[in-house]
């Protein structure tokens, strides 16, 4: 009996510790804005670039919207295994009517991001 409350206590512990276990996200997200009813999808691309031994790439992705249109949410997000990319805005963004997002591999690798754009 004088085991019991301890071996009790560490499997409730264990089973915790496995239930509290945090999931991993595949890959980098960049989100910023959010998206509002009657707000319209202004773009959506995919940009994908392979990897290159020993080199750090970096893609710039702009987008202009025309008119009086303004940008309400940006969405990227990896597509497929961890890249280890990041993605974030250099100019522009939410409010404007442009945004330019710059996307940048870790060494030795590429990486695939879907891109959105939403405004109204």
């Amino acid at each position: 009996m004088k085991y019991f409350f301890p071996l009790l206590t560490l499997a409730v512990l264990v089973v915790a510790c496995k239930s509290a276990e945090v999931q991993k996200q595949n890959g980098a997200r960049l989100s910023a804005g959010w998206i509002r009813p009657g707000d319209i999808l202004l773009q959506r691309r995919n940009v994908y670039l392979g990897g290159r031994p020993n080199a750090i790439q970096t893609q710039d992705f702009q987008y202009r919207a025309t008119g009086g249109t303004v940008i309400s949410a940006i969405n990227a997000y990896q597509v497929g295994w961890e890249q280890y990319a990041s993605a974030y805005i250099i100019r522009g963004g939410i409010g404007y009517n442009y945004v330019t997002i710059r996307l940048q591999a870790s060494r030795g690798f590429g990486f695939n991001f879907n891109i959105e754009i939403w405004g109204h």
